[in-house]
């Protein structure tokens, strides 16, 4: 083999790997955000606990549908 074949082979694996990156990085910037609103919410709901626990519910089921379609997309 020359070194010429490698070269190309190595820049994919490098290119796949930076966009693997990229999209884990979203990911995880995504779910900090959902945290960090369930935080918020639950602080601002905190005198009326039946609106804070479905608004706390309903954010906590699209963190759990978010991860399944992370799951899926890797």
């Amino acid at each position: 083999m020359d070194g010429k074949s490698a070269i190309p082979q190595d820049t994919g694996w490098q290119l796949v790997e930076g966009k693997r990156h990229r999209q884990q990085h979203g990911w995880l910037k995504l779910q900090q955000s959902l945290v960090q609103t369930l935080d918020e919410l639950y602080a601002l709901c905190e005198g009326e606990p039946s609106m804070a626990d479905s608004a706390v519910r309903y954010l906590e089921q699209t963190v759990h549908q978010i991860k399944q379609v992370q799951q899926h997309t890797r």
